[in-house]
């Protein structure tokens, strides 16, 4: 035999004693066909289907929801009629137990799921969406319920540019139509870039009052500060939508005047010194009414200044005193304009 011959032979199975892949393969068929071809296809299906439950299609999750009073946390409320949806089928509905919640199993995962709550004695319906739940998971949300309150709101939010760390006092009216007294006061809901604190009224079954509120801002000078200012346990409120820009540069002439004649006409001079124009600039008399009842003006209808106040013009008007009868007195004119305050101080002196 040549040298290498019956290596090869062996390589390829063509050995004595050796055998090929093919005659392998054969080996492997007899004992399949007495198992069934017909079986070995079921159990792939079945693994198959196996992979599929357990790695490929979602699982059912649990939501846990739980519902309390609007500005209240503190308050759960128990015995409410729940209602939950998953992408718009009904999931289920029971009610809350004693500590506000109630536990929905079997929840569609990977599906928009909707919570509704029914109107039940003190409290009026709402809905609520839940974050959609991964495949198996849990999840929980909560429900906040606004009380039954028969208030009426009215009023508006004049359009208003507000400047960096500026205060802002607004007014809404809010009436009672109810058959008795309610005390009052706005809240805060998504604020950005503003804070709000609100007075506190009672207001007398039937009757209707002014509710004054006031937003803050921080230190930012661009964008917008935004959010709601609404009736505390209810959604009736307002939308807050302040532009932001620079605190005005107003610049008012003479910072003081002293009236020592009978009759004394000043005027007033107020100049828009900054980039944007200036609104609403009020000049209201403050202090003793001795003085003040002897103010008044001329050239403007006081105490609206000016409505609009471009950069680099000025406003002027008359502001005439009649001396008091006798003794020293001292008054303010108070110059005002959004996130601008500024007086002149007004004395007479008679002998």
């Amino acid at each position: 035999m040549p040298e290498g011959e019956g290596q090869s032979a062996a390589y390829y199975g063509e050995g004595e004693g050796a055998s090929s892949p093919l005659e392998k393969i054969k080996g492997l068929l007899g004992p399949l066909k007495k198992f069934g071809i017909g079986k070995i296809v079921i159990i792939i299906a079945i693994l198959l289907t196996l992979y599929v439950y357990m790695f490929v299609l979602p699982k059912p999750g649990i939501l846990v929801v739980t519902i309390f009073e609007l500005d209240n946390e503190a308050m759960t409320i128990a015995g409410a009629e729940v209602e939950l949806t998953a992408d718009g089928n009904l999931v289920g509905s029971s009610v809350t137990d004693e500590s506000g919640s109630i536990r929905f199993s079997n929840v569609p995962s990977q599906q928009s799921l909707m919570v509704r709550v029914a109107e039940a004695g003190l409290y009026t319906s709402v809905s609520a969406t839940a974050p959609a739940l991964e495949s198996g998971a849990s999840g929980s949300l909560r429900v906040r319920v606004p009380k039954k309150r028969s208030l009426e709101l009215s009023g508006s939010i004049p359009s208003t540019v507000l400047a960096p760390k500026c205060a802002k006092t607004f007014s809404l009216q809010v009436k009672n139509t109810g058959d008795v007294d309610e005390e009052v006061e706005f809240v805060g809901d998504k604020l950005s870039g503003i804070q709000l604190r609100s007075e506190t009224k009672i207001i007398p079954a039937g009757g209707a009052e002014d509710v004054q509120f006031t937003v803050e801002t921080g230190d930012s000078s661009s964008g917008k500060a935004t959010g709601t200012a609404r009736i505390k346990y209810t959604n009736k409120g307002v939308a807050l939508d302040f532009p932001l820009a620079e605190a005005p540069k107003l610049e008012v002439s003479p910072t003081d005047v002293t009236c020592r004649e009978l009759l004394c006409n000043y005027v007033v001079t107020i100049k828009n010194n900054g980039k944007s124009t200036v609104s609403d600039i009020t000049a209201t008399p403050r202090g003793s009414e001795a003085l003040t009842s002897k103010m008044r003006f001329e050239g403007i209808a006081a105490p609206l200044v000016t409505k609009a106040l471009p950069p680099g013009q000025d406003v002027k008007f008359a502001l005439v005193v009649e001396g008091t009868e006798g003794g020293s007195y001292t008054a303010f004119l108070d110059v005002e304009a959004t996130c601008f305050a500024k007086s002149i101080s007004v004395k007479s002196e008679r002998k």
